[in-house]
């Protein structure tokens, strides 16, 4: 693992941060970030803050980190038990080492407003989504407000 890499990466990322994204170190550890996304606006999740756990401990950069939502949200593209999200650049493949962290960040923060619906983590959402938009906005909002509202 290359942890000279991650430590650059972070400082790019502290110095040019991602637009409703906060990164830190979670105990101060460079292969393990804590990430608090605010719900972007104009979308179900506006208002919420989600924290969301990457894990670089699992051979990076040949491997793709392991990034999992802990704040709960219903999404197509993230599943609310295990907070998996189902990013094109990080699925088993697709994944090169040359690929940065912001590169998937930014797809995750792009994917939250506009969901993959070709292949989504959770089928009932994606159909919802495509139904009855409005009841899977409600929805989402609902649980923005019940989960990722601080307090």
């Amino acid at each position: 693992m290359s942890t000279r890499r991650l430590k650059v990466e972070f400082a790019a990322l502290q110095k040019d941060p991602i637009p409703s994204l906060q990164i830190e170190l979670h105990n101060e550890s460079v292969v393990d970030w804590h990430v608090i996304m605010d719900g972007q606006k104009g979308t179900p999740y506006e208002g919420g803050h989600f924290l969301i756990h990457i894990d670089f401990s699992d051979g990076y950069p040949f491997k793709a980190p392991k990034i999992k939502f802990k704040t709960r949200i219903y999404h197509p593209n993230i599943d609310y038990e295990s907070g998996d999200i189902c990013l094109s650049q990080s699925r088993e493949g697709q994944w090169k080492p040359t690929i940065k962290i912001a590169e998937l960040l930014n797809e995750m923060v792009q994917l939250i407003g506009n969901p993959n619906l070709d292949t989504p983590l959770i089928d009932s959402a994606a159909k919802l989504y495509t139904s009855d938009r409005r009841t899977f906005d409600a929805k989402a909002r609902e649980w923005t407000q019940l989960y990722a509202k601080s307090s």
